[in-house]
């Protein structure tokens, strides 16, 4: 069974590949599915997508909102032909592409009468960004056009450093409650005046972001292309 990938946060579950086999994954992990906001693909082979079907139609029967599909180019038109007719939740589909690229594609959405059509089909691009998560494509090809798979770049949330409550009280600021809106990194006002104060003023340098990279290479020539894309160097 190829490897699948769970990020989890509060609100959020991000799930990379969906080999056959995923469903019993969440059940033995106890983890549950109907928080799962994102789905990455790094091919369109079976052994990342042969679980797809399974959990989508968990999805559907546990009445819970859909999710968001991401692959390689390739993945809106396939998940429109084979899935469309079937599922009654609303999927979405996106694609990622090189950067370079990204603006060949625009055009690429397709607009449907929602009774007709359930997948719900965003434009390309070359990367997602929310706000837990930084996904970057690297995408390598083969020697045929359609044969085309992506590995990713997950960059981790960006952290605040630690409040410093002595920088806070040098800049005037009263100890309360602002104390807290600062150690999250918000702005705020001093009282009785239009001085404002940023967390990043009062607060220590922030950690590394972690990054983690969900390789997937076929062939020596796919390892080569990822380690001369210019996001690893």
């Amino acid at each position: 069974v190829y490897p699948s990938f769970f990020l989890v946060f509060d609100q959020k579950r991000y799930l990379f590949n969906v080999p056959d086999g995923s469903q019993r994954m969440f059940i033995n992990g106890s983890m549950k599915w109907g928080r799962v906001s994102h789905i990455f693909l790094n091919s369109l082979s079976p052994d990342c997508m042969g679980g797809l079907p399974g959990l989508m139609l968990s999805v559907q029967e546990g009445g819970v909102s859909g999710f968001t599909i991401s692959g390689p180019k390739g993945t809106v038109k396939y998940l429109d032909d084979i899935y469309n007719n079937v599922f009654a939740r609303e999927f979405q589909a996106m694609e990622l592409v090189d950067p370079e690229e990204s603006d060949l594609y625009l055009d690429h959405t397709i607009i449907t009468e929602e009774d007709e059509k359930r997948t719900q089909v965003t434009a390309s691009t070359s990367k997602f960004q929310d706000e837990n998560i930084t996904v970057l494509p690297i995408v390598t090809k083969s020697d045929t056009a359609q044969n085309i798979s992506c590995s990713y770049l997950i960059k981790g949330p960006k952290e605040v450093g630690a409040f410093n409550p002595k920088k806070a009280v040098e800049k005037g600021v009263p100890k309360g409650p602002l104390f807290a809106v600062l150690a999250r990194g918000g702005t705020i006002e001093i009282p009785g005046t239009k001085e404002k104060v940023h967390g990043y003023e009062v607060c220590e340098l922030p950690p590394e972001r972690t990054i983690t990279l969900m390789a997937y290479a076929r062939s020596i020539e796919d390892i080569e292309q990822l380690t001369t894309n210019v996001l690893l160097q």
